[in-house]
């Protein structure tokens, strides 16, 4: 498969209803990190990346919720290749501490090996309500959906999606885009594609939603 600089739309588009329907199935993306893996042009990153959520997944297993996450893979000049990860964490202050300073940086280590304190970036995703504009109701997912416009952000700027979307509001870089051999982004299978297409219209879900 050749390389390519840009993420095609429809792994854009993916993403972006995947973030709302794991919102409307009660696992909604509330952490956001960023895993920077200092590899090698051989190593196989997507096989260290998937050995991570193998761990989250058990994780979660034991923790009795649902796992859902969704991840861009990039490469810069300063960061080399890394993961931009959004995945679900229970709302509680003993959990959310857990993953986020023991757990997540520890499963980074046991799948490709190595650890320096550069590799793990990680961010709690804020539930603050906001109002919606020209509404009386509230949203809770302005930070959700900036952080999900981040992680498309090497969309194909030539795309119909990139010129409806505001990317102007993020913070602009020179590096964007970058060559990268194969699948560059992708969810897990509760809240992809084939997922979304099983919700019957009985239930009320709207899968391809991202609205708060």
């Amino acid at each position: 498969m050749a390389a390519r600089k840009y993420l095609h739309q429809a792994s854009a588009e993916n993403l972006l209803q995947a973030v709302g329907y794991a919102e409307q199935i009660g696992a909604p993306l509330n952490a956001h990190f960023t895993v920077t893996w200092f590899a090698g042009e051989k190593e196989n990153v997507r096989a260290y990346q998937t050995r991570l959520f193998e761990r989250y997944q058990k994780w979660a297993s034991y923790r009795g919720f649902t796992a859902a996450y969704t991840w861009a893979l990039e490469r810069s000049p300063k960061l080399g290749l890394h993961s931009h990860i959004l995945l679900h964490v229970p709302p509680t202050v003993a959990t959310r501490h857990e993953l986020r300073h023991r757990m997540f940086k520890r499963w980074v280590k046991e799948a490709c090996g190595r650890w320096n304190g550069k590799m793990v970036r990680g961010r709690r995703i804020s539930r603050n309500l906001e109002p919606v504009p020209g509404e009386q109701r509230m949203t809770t997912l302005a930070d959700l959906k900036r952080r999900a416009l981040y992680q498309i952000k090497d969309v194909d700027p030539e795309s119909e999606l990139a010129q409806l979307l505001p990317f102007g509001r993020l913070r602009k870089r020179d590096d964007r885009g970058g060559l990268i051999q194969g699948k560059r982004a992708g969810t897990s299978r509760n809240i992809g594609a084939y997922a979304r297409s099983q919700v019957s219209s009985e239930n009320g879900l709207n899968p391809n939603s991202l609205a708060g």
